[in-house]
C-alpha cells in the first residue's frame, strides 16, 4: 500500500479495523469453527451459528501489543520503510518501548512465515514436534 492509501485507511479506526479483518487469511469462530461472522464493534465479532462473541485479533500477532489498529498499520508501514523504532514511536505517538515491541513482533511474524516453508529454520523439541523459529 502506498503512503496516501495508508493515510486514508489509518485516519479512521473503523476503516483500519476492517482493513485488517479483510486481510486476515481465514477468520473463523474459535468455539465452533464457523466462518460466518459479523462485526459487533471494533473489539468484538459474533458467530452467526453459535452466537458467541469473540475478539478478532486474539491469537494473532496483533494481540501481543495493545494498540489501536490504525497505529498498527502505521507501525507496519514505518517498519517497511526501515524507520528506527525511536523515530516510529515519535511519528505514531506511542512510547519507544511499545514501538520496539511492535517491531519485534513484526520481525518474529516474518521469521515465522519464512520458517513454515524452510526446513533449515525449523527446530524439533525432545518429543520430535516441529517448533518454528521464535
Amino acid at each position: 500500500m502506498d503512503l496516501i492509501g495508508l493515510v486514508r485507511v489509518a485516519s479512521d479506526e473503523r476503516r483500519s479495523f476492517k482493513f485488517l479483518l479483510e486481510r486476515m487469511a481465514v477468520l473463523r469462530c474459535p468455539s465452533c469453527g464457523c466462518g460466518e461472522i459479523y462485526v459487533m464493534s471494533r473489539v468484538r465479532l459474533r458467530c452467526a451459528a453459535c452466537r458467541k462473541d469473540f475478539r478478532p485479533l486474539n491469537g494473532t500477532w496483533f494481540s501481543e501489543v495493545k494498540i489501536p489498529c490504525s497505529k498498527w498499520l502505521a507501525l507496519v508501514k514505518l517498519f517497511e520503510l526501515s524507520t528506527s523504532a525511536r523515530k516510529a514511536a515519535e511519528e505514531v505517538n506511542v512510547s519507544y518501548k511499545t514501538a520496539l515491541k511492535a517491531f519485534s513482533v513484526i520481525r518474529r511474524a516474518i521469521a515465522h512465515e519464512l520458517a513454515r516453508g524452510d526446513e533449515i529454520l525449523r527446530e524439533r523439541d525432545r518429543g520430535g514436534r516441529v517448533i518454528l523459529w521464535r
